[in-house]
């Protein structure tokens, strides 16, 4: 359930009215489906950011889990240098996907 403005409920009454669509519902899913693709570079810019988040939530995961190990338990980065847990897969700082060998 969603709520519309007036004016957005009256252009999908209007699209189920000519028949291009036989409910509200099978509107609104086309024309959210079509705002997704007209913004697909807004969602593929946010995927990105939620796979950062997810890095450093799994970083201060690990911390948290090891007890807060000291800095000498960290790894250098191969792409920017910066320390880096050992069990991420981004690095924080530049996002570099590190590989298996690259991975305490």
């Amino acid at each position: 359930m969603t709520r519309l403005s007036d004016e957005d409920l009256a252009h999908i009454d209007t699209l189920v009215e000519v028949g291009l669509f036989e409910s509200r519902s099978e509107a609104v899913a086309y024309l959210t489906h079509e705002g997704i693709v007209a913004k697909e570079g807004v969602f593929q810019h946010l995927a990105e950011k939620l796979d950062e988040i997810r890095s450093i939530r799994d970083e201060a995961r690990a911390l948290i889990g090891a007890g807060l190990r000291e800095p000498e338990s960290l790894r250098e980065c191969p792409s920017c240098g910066k320390d880096v847990s050992p069990t991420a897969k981004l690095c924080p700082n530049c996002g570099k996907e590190l590989t298996r060998g690259e991975r305490m």
